[in-house]
């Protein structure tokens, strides 16, 4: 009996030793899984360098409409929208001389830049070049709605336009807030619905952080629902910042249908690309550089050019309830204010 106990001994001793064994090699596994993975995401990453990196490279929009080409890109529509919450008068202390993100200096400023870079780029790929432009945060929008920047809903009729009435609504629209993208992406979608699913650019340009709570919660749901049309977000932060929630969009939200957004700051990228040859096309590049790989999932998963019938496109604005307002309004001289006040007195 004592033998057999010490064989039974030695022969658990064994068991565990294989076992130890064979749990420290399916660790090393693991080990190994984990750093080929890891060495996975460095390739994957050092693939994506070269192409932000040649930005520098450029001397024309023209020379980044045949890159976007190259990578896949072959039409696409703009959808611009434009932040005007009360934050824009102190957002640009540091970056734009202390000034409001909104004044003209030399009739431009950081939202016109970005504009400009990305609207040149991509109107190669326009059709109409129809650009349907959007304000939000403003005192009447406050976070719920957005407006036309054109009488009626009219898209602005290519670049210039969409500069020029920037400029004369920069100069009468009430900042406020909340900030929510939430009714400017669905405002987006019924533009892409409308397209019949064509592919579509929504540019935001923001100076901050999405405001926190309901604000922030209906954001992330519109860029979730977003994400089953073809339609990618890209956001440019102007001003000084700080982007952090930008930043959590851009790299999470994993229940997307697709990667649908992409955000940069306007004055990294600026700095980054100071010594190129033409620092906005090399902007322009950089802010674009994504989406020919949004192009092609669009493409290939059946979600470009998707029809829906007309029972489908009213049940989804029933859904969006967008709220699409007129443009501000100039303020009436104060003569003509105290005259209009008078005649009501009197009567």
């Amino acid at each position: 009996m004592p033998s057999d106990k010490k064989k039974i001994m030695s022969m658990s001793k064994s068991k565990s030793k294989s076992k130890s064994k064979s749990k420290s090699k399916s660790k090393s596994k693991s080990k190994k899984k984990k750093s080929a993975s890891k060495s996975k995401s460095k390739r994957k990453r050092s693939k994506q360098t070269p192409f932000a990196a040649i930005a520098d490279e450029f001397t024309s929009f023209t020379q980044v409409q045949e890159e976007l080409r190259k990578r896949g890109l072959e039409s696409s529509s703009l959808i611009v929208g434009i932040d005007f919450t009360q934050s824009n008068l102190t957002q640009g202390r540091s970056s734009f001389g202390g000034r409001s993100l909104h004044d003209l200096v030399d009739d431009s400023n950081p939202y016109l830049d970005a504009i400009e870079a990305v609207a040149l780029t991509l109107e190669a790929f326009d059709d109409d070049g129809l650009i349907p432009c959007f304000g939000f945060g403003d005192a009447r929008t406050r976070g719920s709605a957005v407006f036309s920047l054109k009488p009626n809903g009219e898209p602005a009729d290519g670049l210039a336009e969409t500069v020029d009435v920037y400029r004369e609504v920069a100069k009468t629209v009430k900042l406020s807030g909340p900030t929510s993208f939430a009714p400017l992406i669905d405002a987006a979608i019924e533009e892409v619905v409308e397209s019949g699913n064509e592919f579509h650019i929504l540019l935001i340009l923001a100076d901050g952080t999405v405001s926190p709570g309901v604000p922030y919660n209906e954001t992330v749901d519109a860029i979730v629902r977003a994400s089953d049309y073809p339609l990618a977000i890209v956001v440019i932060g102007v001003g000084d910042g700080p982007f952090d929630t930008m930043h959590h969009f851009d790299d999470n939200l994993p229940q997307r249908a697709f990667d649908n957004f992409q955000f940069c700051a306007f004055d990294d990228v600026l700095r980054t690309h100071k010594n190129a040859a033409n620092a906005a096309a090399a902007f322009a590049l950089h802010t674009l550089m994504e989406i020919p790989q949004v192009f092609t999932y669009v493409s290939e998963n059946a979600i470009l050019n998707k029809r829906l019938s007309s029972k489908s496109v009213a049940r989804l604005r029933r859904r969006l309830a967008v709220q699409i307002l007129e443009p501000p309004t100039a303020p009436l001289p104060l003569s003509i204010t105290a005259a209009v006040s008078l005649v009501l007195i009197l009567r």
